[in-house]
This record gives structure tokens, C-alpha cells and sequence, in this order.
């Protein structure tokens, strides 16, 4: 309601063919009283989309250039719902950023909510013989306007000249899962990608760009990957699970 104040007009969902995107447009409508439009032009009132894919993320580039509000809606950090989206269920989890895709919110909350998942954080691992690296996708790429595959090759070059533990890379849709791949794994780097949110709760220590939602818990500086750090973690999950204000 608060940011619905900012405009004298219905706040705008972003819609695409999708049918993820389609059903969770159903249910941003409902809960904002917005107006579902295909993603072609902003227009005025709040804009609400979900995912950066099928001009999305051609809105939210708008949105930033202009700084017009927004909300951004995607997979949760925890206790994602793809695995029932895959069979037709939408109930579970689902993330929503104010003016931004990453969590970016310093002040702690309280711990009942997090703790009300039961999840279990492994402890921290502090042995391993192989860095993970989770890859930037062509999609956030394109979006942030970079290249992929100079970021990756960048990436690995710099890990190669401060540690001689084995690189291994993990594409966002390779065959094996990610807790598979992180078995035996020193740390995980990766700039944006929910692996690293992940990694944490599976007690491997990531590397990650600033903006990274578990970059709080984790380090930035890739020339640190012999000396990755193990805070506590709880705070920041709580920080992540809380209600939107």
C-alpha cells in the first residue's frame, strides 16, 4: 500500500506467455489490485514483474534508468517451489525486492520466522579439494550487459594464480544438482546466482559479487579464496526470510 501510494494509478504487471510467469501474474494482480500488461513499455504506476526473461528485464533496465519503483519477484532463497512448479503447484516460496533483484537490507529481524522452516545449516566445512563456480547466465548477462564468458574466464584465470585446488564449474543447468557438486568443495564462487545462498546452508564458504544476497556470510575478493571466512549464519537467514514492510 505504501508504495502503491507513489502513483495515482493502478500499479502495472509485467506479463509474459510463460506459465510461470502467467500464474504468479494472477496472484501479484490479486494481492496489489494491479492491471496485467505485456512487457513492451513502461507505463505509469508501479511496475511488478516476475523474472528478468521475455522483456521483463527490458522493463526493469527502464525502471532503473528512470528510478521508478519496482518490484521484483522470483524463486525464494530457501525452500524454492521449482521442483512443484514443475508439477503444477504454485504454493510455497517466493522472493519480492523493492527497487532491485538482490536483497540488499541491513537491519536484523527477528529469528521465529526462519526458524519456523526447520532447516538445518551444516556446519561449516573447512576442508575440501575443489572450487565450485556457479557461471553468470546469458540471461542475467544480457540484462547487466556484460559478457559470460569473459566473466568466467576471468574468474578461473584469477583463482588459478592464489590457490591449487582443483576448478570445477557448475552450470545453472547441469545434469548433476548442486549439493552433489559442492561434496568435497573448499568454496563456491559465483557473482549472483542462488547457489551461493545455497552453498551457505550446505556449510561451504562462498566468494561472491557485493550485491550477492550471500555476500553478508561470505567474501568478495577472489585473491581471499585460501582464507574464506565462516561467520555465524542465522541472522543473516533470518534476514533473508522476513515480512516485507
Amino acid at each position: 500500500k505504501q508504495m502503491n501510494s507513489l502513483f495515482d494509478v493502478r500499479p502495472k504487471i509485467y506479463t509474459t506467455n510463460h506459465t510461470l510467469s502467467a500464474e504468479m501474474s494472477k496472484y501479484l494482480s490479486t494481492g496489489f489490485d494491479g492491471q496485467m500488461v505485456p512487457p513492451i513499455a513502461l507505463l505509469d504506476g508501479l511496475a511488478i514483474m516476475y523474472g528478468i526473461l521475455r522483456g521483463t528485464g527490458d522493463i526493469i533496465r527502464v525502471c532503473e534508468e528512470l528510478n521508478h519503483p519496482y518490484l521484483y519477484c522470483d524463486h525464494s532463497f530457501f525452500n524454492q517451489t521449482r521442483s512443484n512448479v514443475a508439477h503444477g503447484n504454485f504454493s510455497g516460496y517466493f522472493r519480492l525486492i523493492k527497487n532491485g533483484r538482490y536483497f540488499n537490507e541491513t537491519e536484523n529481524k527477528p529469528l521465529d520466522r526462519w526458524r519456523k522452516l526447520n532447516i538445518t545449516m551444516k556446519p561449516w566445512r573447512k576442508t575440501g579439494s575443489k572450487i565450485v563456480v556457479a557461471p553468470v547466465s546469458a540471461h542475467v548477462a544480457r540484462l547487466e550487459q556484460f559478457d559470460p564468458h569473459a566473466w568466467l574466464q576471468a574468474t578461473v584465470a584469477t583463482l588459478a594464480k592464489f590457490t591449487d585446488r582443483q576448478i570445477e564449474i557448475k552450470p545453472k543447468d547441469g545434469d548433476k544438482p548442486l549439493s552433489a557438486v559442492l561434496k568435497d568443495a573448499w568454496a563456491l564462487v559465483t557473482m549472483d546466482s542462488n547457489a551461493a545462498a545455497e552453498a551457505i546452508l550446505h556449510g561451504i564458504p562462498v566468494i561472491t559479487s557485493s550485491k550477492n544476497a550471500a555476500s553478508p556470510v561470505g567474501l568478495t575478493d577472489l585473491k581471499m579464496i585460501e582464507e574464506v571466512i565462516t561467520p555465524e549464519r542465522e541472522q543473516w537467514a533470518a534476514n533473508l526470510y522476513r515480512d516485507w514492510e
